[in-house]
């Protein structure tokens, strides 16, 4: 089976996109139209997770598509979470050994650390997610 991704928009104002919160319906006319291809083995997957929700395959897979996208909207305070926390680790980490060690850091050093890290928390606090999202946690 040959599955090909586009994309086709029938016109401005037909039909409306359902809501992915509360009851799913299937009935529901959709100008735009999207088609992909797929591996023997992943159709296969598709099928099989189709056929486990009882849903048609084409239903599922918008669902699925839509449900991913509107868990997304949950991120971002998550994201700002683990990024405050890695801020702090990383301030920690840089200033900690200094002042265990009797010196004393200034006013200036903690601002050039704060700018130096300010980036640098966000790649760390997107890292800690994808690795507690790839363990299922």
């Amino acid at each position: 089976m040959r599955f090909h991704m586009k994309a086709i928009r029938l016109g401005p104002l037909r039909g409306n996109m359902a809501s992915t919160t509360g009851e799913y319906q299937t009935k529901i006319r959709r100008p735009i139209n999207v088609t992909t291809r797929f591996s023997n083995e992943e159709f296969a997957l598709i099928s099989d997770a189709a056929s486990r929700t009882n849903l048609p395959l084409a239903d599922w897979f918008r669902r699925t598509v839509l449900d991913a996208l509107a868990d997304q909207k949950g991120d971002p305070p998550q994201i700002i979470l683990h990024e405050e926390i890695q801020f702090i680790k990383l301030i920690l980490m840089n200033t900690l050994p200094k002042i265990a060690s009797g010196k004393t850091v200034t006013e200036e050093k903690m601002m050039e650390l704060m700018l130096r890290f300010k980036d640098e928390k966000v790649n760390l606090a997107k890292q800690v997610i994808q690795t507690s999202q790839g363990r299922g946690e």
